[in-house]
């Protein structure tokens, strides 16, 4: 079963690669560090919502994660 879990947004570490070449990330939240699911399409929006003006760091995101941890959705609260 999924856990979602709600968090203050920190920071974000640019990991390596997937095999099928897909970008993975590791989220600094309040609650801990959390990678993204591997191949999942949060890998593509974690860029779009960690720089600029619209950036998340710092604000309240409710993350869904697998059962190992890995977070593949989030929202901004």
């Amino acid at each position: 079963m999924d856990k979602q879990f709600t968090a203050t947004l920190h920071g974000v570490t640019r990991k390596n690669n997937s095999t099928n070449a897909n970008p993975t990330w590791e989220l600094h939240t309040s609650e801990g560090s959390y990678r993204t699911q591997t191949d999942a399409a949060i890998g593509y929006e974690v860029a779009n919502h960690t720089g600029g003006p619209g950036s998340w760091i710092g604000k309240r995101v409710t993350f869904t994660a697998t059962k190992a941890g890995r977070v593949f959705a989030w929202r901004l609260v």
